[in-house]
């Protein structure tokens, strides 16, 4: 390593340990370890927010909706910002970027549940053009637009999604096939709910 760039260095991991403290950063071998409490680490308390945000959906979706909100106020653009190009940091970048969408849809989730459904429907049918395949998003628009009173637009909505897993050889789930049932027969909301796969 040129002089230069090792001065660089040791600049870098002294304002480092400036700013952290001396004990949380470790010279090892030919590197340096970080030692923090995982609760220090947005993406630990991300995943915390999130997982609590699921567990309280079914008995207190007002808890989860704060649970949610707390949880994506920790979200700062792309996981790993710079290096998250880096193969190694892919899989962990992706988990992360799966667990944002899961905590979206139970954010949403938690306001139809709360009978705030015309607030969740903008955001709704923005995800279904950005996810086209994630079936739960679907499904919660379905369910928003019943509840809206807009049957209609939400038989229409369910057929799009069959016509686009069509196209891939994919049929509705289940819980899909359900709630189109319920909504032609005008069965109140949530008697079945899309299992979610965070």
């Amino acid at each position: 390593m040129p002089e230069s760039a090792e001065a660089d260095l040791q600049s870098h991991v002294s304002r480092i340990r400036g700013a952290i403290g001396a004990g949380k950063l470790i010279t090892e071998d030919h590197g340096y370890t970080l030692e923090l409490d995982p609760e220090v680490v947005d993406a630990v308390r991300f995943e915390r927010f999130t997982l609590e945000a699921e567990r309280l959906l079914p008995d207190d979706p007002e808890a989860a909706l704060t649970a949610c909100i707390e949880g994506m106020g920790l979200w700062r653009g792309t996981p790993f910002g710079s290096l998250a190009g880096l193969p190694f940091l892919q899989p962990a970048a992706n988990r992360l970027l799966e667990l944002r969408s899961s905590a979206i849809e139970i954010r949403l989730e938690a306001d139809l549940a709360l009978g705030r459904h015309a607030r969740a429907i903008p955001m709704l049918e923005t995800l279904v053009s950005e996810y086209p395949y994630r079936e739960r998003i679907w499904y919660l628009l379905a369910d928003a637009l019943a509840r809206d009173g807009r049957r209609v637009e939400a038989l229409r909505t369910l057929r799009r999604l069959e016509s686009q897993l069509a196209e891939v050889g994919i049929t509705p789930s289940r819980e899909l096939r359900e709630l189109e049932q319920q909504i032609i027969d005008e069965v109140p909301p949530h008697v079945a709910r899309l299992a979610r796969h965070a």
